[in-house]
């Protein structure tokens, strides 16, 4: 088996398991030492056979943070660090109808229940958790203003 079909298989061994993205693919098959144009060329090759897809990989990015309970900044700094292109986000169905806020508001109450904050340290504790979790002041602002007696 040539350098390319070796490559290819472990690239394909790899999505097996789940999407990757492009660069991520590249730094495992570097790892394995192969010559860079070999892993471009596989690449292309798993392109063209939609085996990576990018687009795909967004989606499937979003769909398991936000199960997670991340936030869309969070998203999108691990999409950065994917080197994936903020087009591909913008585009994706599951981005354009997530409701944020509810997310939120769903994350506060899975982590500390659904009693009211009555304590300026425990909203401030509430509030740090929600900001590292990748969510914004207004998504946050929303979470803690939501009482239930």
């Amino acid at each position: 088996m040539n350098e390319l079909n070796k490559a290819y298989q472990a690239a394909l061994y790899y999505l097996s398991r789940r999407e990757y993205s492009a660069y991520e693919l590249r730094q495992r098959l570097l790892q394995k030492e192969f010559a860079e144009r070999v892993i471009n060329e596989a690449l292309l090759k798993l392109e063209q056979d939609n085996y990576l897809n990018p687009a795909r990989f967004v989606e499937s990015l979003i769909y398991n943070k936000m199960q997670r309970g991340y936030g869309p900044l969070r998203i999108q700094q691990e999409l950065r660090q994917h080197q994936i292109d903020s087009e591909l986000l913008l585009q994706s169905e599951r981005w354009q109808n997530a409701d944020w806020f509810e997310l939120a508001r769903e994350v506060r109450q899975r982590r500390f229940g659904l009693t009211a904050i009555h304590d300026l340290k425990q909203k401030a504790k509430q509030a740090r958790f929600l900001y590292a979790r990748g969510f914004s002041q207004d998504q946050i602002k929303y979470a803690l203003s939501e009482t239930i007696d």
